[in-house]
């Protein structure tokens, strides 16, 4: 899952899970609970290393058989940087697994409000976070799923993006 702060990755990650019966696990709730927020400075580092935790765990589920993994989500990390999304790939190559982009969007306007009116785990998620992410973000290379958050309902984007997995034979729709 990609995107901006307050792009709704979180909310299509979820609904995106429970669709398909995937693992889902975000960078910023695990960070959570490994590292309390009082209690060490939430940079670059420690949200690389959380990234690296996850991408691990996703490799070690796709050799588990009996788990029946058909996806893992990750989310909670932007992926603005090619470079985040280049590890992924590795990540992803070293599991034996495909992997997909889902970028959601949204106008700045929609994005500032959401950040300002909901509460979240990461202490810097905040409105200057927001404007340099948005600044500093690195082009895609145009192998993304984009989903605009702001202009389509929950059950919409949901819809779009199983059909865009599904047309990119990433998953089976009945």
């Amino acid at each position: 899952m990609c995107g901006l702060p307050g792009s709704g990755k979180s909310t299509l990650s979820r609904a995106l899970a429970e669709r398909l019966g995937a693992l889902r696990w975000d960078k910023d709730e695990l960070r959570h609970l490994l590292f309390p927020p009082h209690a060490v400075q939430h940079d670059r580092a420690l949200n690389d290393l959380c990234m690296e935790l996850l991408h691990a765990a996703a490799r070690h589920a796709f050799t588990l058989p009996s788990l029946g993994v058909p996806a893992v989500i990750l989310d909670g990390r932007p992926f603005t940087e090619q470079q985040q999304r280049n590890r992924a790939r590795e990540a992803a190559q070293q599991a034996g697994a495909n992997i997909a982009f889902i970028l959601c969007t949204a106008p700045m306007e929609i994005l500032r409000q959401r950040i300002e009116s909901s509460a979240h785990l990461a202490p810097d998620r905040n409105q200057a976070l927001l404007e340099w992410l948005a600044a500093t973000a690195e082009p895609f290379e145009g192998d993304e799923i984009v989903i605009d958050t702001g202009s389509l309902s929950l059950q919409q984007a949901l819809a779009r993006c199983l059909r865009e997995l599904a047309a990119r034979e990433l998953i089976s729709l009945p």
